[in-house]
């Protein structure tokens, strides 16, 4: 059977006929697999560089490769492309935070301002003030530039000698970086700037722009490159380079427990955020959890030397391994750090080096996002098997714990963000509608086309309609895409007795099927896994930021659950 199967795709890959059939088959069966007895999915759109595969120039050589498709030897991160690429996007990083940081002196001498302040001896003078400036790591896309390359160029992912010219790597990553760097305002006292990069929509639409894909075949291929690419890279344990950082806490009220405790020895907020994004992924947030198979155990999954180590402190300091308290304290005593560079287990010889020589300095380190202080926990504090180690799902959940309880780094909501307006203030008299049909009479209906050109509308409380309309507008012009919105809905609200805020005009919920969940208890009520898509609001986001500038209240500010969707007047 096995011969069999061979024998077929070396007809298919390697004969001019053969393509013909595989071209017509891959456009129509998009995302499915050829043949449901083998893991063939690999091959479509990205097994050799398309554009001349196509042509007629098979580049399969022998039975080894296609071989490597029907077996369990191939792993994409051992690929030499793969690391080419991997090599280049480091330096790309590299290259384009100096820009970056170069943006961000600019920006704090530019709003630098004066103030009278009164010494000791109550004399006036004027003193400067720079706002701190952040600069977050640039995540540069790898799965499109791997497709990219894969479906222009002679690229063969199966052989493990090929490589890719270095310096078109460099320049395809400058071409889809977006110029120029944003700038975000949050206060006079705080800016950032972000290094954005085009989503794969907007590369796809870019290369059809510059006639690079020829016709839509071309593009079903790339699209279905990235799709295969990021499996591949997912089942090899590799780091999810295309920016979906997805994971999800398991229970908010043990990641508050352990944010307190972590922020009341004065640890900053992403290295708080990055110990609990990691705690997560090793045993989603269960202190009792032991290893299957393995001898992880608690929070940390202390395992080997380090676990046996663990277990004795606790005994001999009568402590028990369900408090979660005796845990962290004992991450303190232990005062383990893998500090320097070190070459990660099991990946091929990738390495990695610390920002914070230590601990203790890990503890209050300036890092320049969640993510760069998550990785640091992970491969010098962690040190686990580089493909087992669910990146994604470590940032992921980093990420959500930092918009959970830091709100943007201060660690303090702003009361504007707590408190809303008194709904009776927007209707006659102050008398709020007791039905649909009562309220249904201040109710208007506005439209506003998208940053796509869409028209979308949404009815709400006729008082707010301008306003909201302008600032829908504002979101769309600045380039956030408004898929879904909804607005009045006469009900109650979800485990309370009261109407919502929904049933007065006063509340919108925005994009809830793209990363925008209503999590309560630590679990999705309505929507999608949150930061599981590149319109998931977040503190600062366009949304956010625009709405929040017009009196709205973002669900995600909310203490004991979190909306991402939803914004209101009201605050509730």
């Amino acid at each position: 059977m096995n011969g069999f199967l061979q024998k077929t795709l070396r007809y298919i890959l390697l004969t001019e006929n053969g393509h013909k059939i595989l071209k017509g088959l891959l456009i129509i069966i998009v995302g499915l697999m050829l043949l449901p007895t083998i893991s063939f999915s690999p091959v479509a759109g990205f097994v050799n560089g398309v554009k001349n595969f196509f042509e007629g120039e098979g580049d399969l050589e022998d039975d080894t490769d296609i071989s490597a498709f029907l077996g369990d030897e191939f792993s994409i991160i051992e690929m030499r492309y793969y690391k080419t690429v991997e090599a280049v996007r480091a330096k790309h990083v590299e290259e384009i935070s100096e820009e970056q940081k170069s943006l961000a002196e600019s920006v704090r001498e530019e709003h630098k301002y004066t103030v009278i302040v009164t010494d000791d001896k109550g004399n006036e003078h004027e003193e400067t003030r720079y706002p701190t400036v952040d600069t977050p790591l640039p995540n540069p896309p790898m799965v499109s530039v791997l497709a990219y390359f894969c479906t222009t160029e002679e690229i063969q992912i199966a052989n493990g000698k090929n490589k890719i010219n270095e310096s078109k790597i460099k320049e395809f990553y400058q071409k889809i970086v977006k110029r120029p760097f944003r700038v975000i305002e949050r206060s006079q006292d705080h800016y950032i700037v972000m290094v954005e990069y085009m989503t794969e929509q907007e590369i796809t639409e870019s290369l059809k722009s510059e006639g690079v894909f020829k016709d839509e075949g071309d593009v079903d291929l790339f699209e279905t490159s990235i799709e295969r690419i990021k499996e591949l890279i997912d089942e090899a344990g590799g780091f999810k380079y295309d920016g979906e950082a997805v994971g999800q806490i398991s229970n908010v009220e043990i990641a508050k427990q352990i944010w307190d405790y972590f922020k009341g020895l004065g640890w900053s907020d992403y290295a708080t955020a990055g110990i609990i994004g990691n705690f997560e992924a090793e045993c989603s947030l269960q202190p009792n959890l032991q290893e299957k198979g393995g001898t992880g155990i608690g929070l940390g999954q202390w395992s080997h030397g380090r676990r046996k180590a663990f277990l004795a402190w606790l005994e001999s300091n009568g402590r028990n391994i369900s408090d979660i308290t005796a845990q962290l304290d004992y991450l303190i005593v232990e005062n383990t750090w893998y500090g320097g560079k070190i070459t990660l287990y099991k990946s091929g010889g990738l390495t990695h080096t610390s920002k914070a020589k230590s601990l203790s300095e890990f503890s209050t380190y300036q890092y320049s996002s969640v993510q760069e202080a998550t990785e640091d926990f992970l491969w010098h504090w962690e040190s686990p098997n580089y493909q087992k180690a669910q990146i994604g799902r470590r940032i992921g959940s980093a990420n959500q714990v930092y918009n959970l309880f830091a709100s943007g780094g201060s660690g303090n909501i702003s009361s504007s963000s707590k408190k809303g307006k008194d709904p009776t203030l927007y209707f006659p008299a102050g008398n709020l509608p007791r039905n649909a049909s009562m309220a249904e009479k201040h109710m208007q209906t506005i439209s506003f086309r998208n940053s796509k050109g869409v028209m979308r509308t949404v009815k709400v409380n006729s008082s707010i309609a301008t306003d909201l309309q302008t600032a829908l507008q504002e979101i769309s012009e600045a380039g956030y895409e408004i898929k879904q919105i909804g607005g009045y809905s006469f009900r109650q609200k979800v485990g309370s007795n009261g109407l919502s805020s929904h049933s007065y005009g006063l509340a919108i919920d925005i994009n809830w099927d793209y990363g925008n969940p209503f999590i309560k208890k630590g679990k999705i009520q309505a929507g999608t896994r949150y930061l599981s898509h590149e319109l998931s609001m977040t503190e600062g986001s366009i949304p956010v930021r625009i709405l929040e500038a017009h009196g709205w209240i973002w669900g995600g500010h909310w203490t004991h659950s979190k909306d991402y969707m939803h914004f209101s007047i009201t605050g509730d």
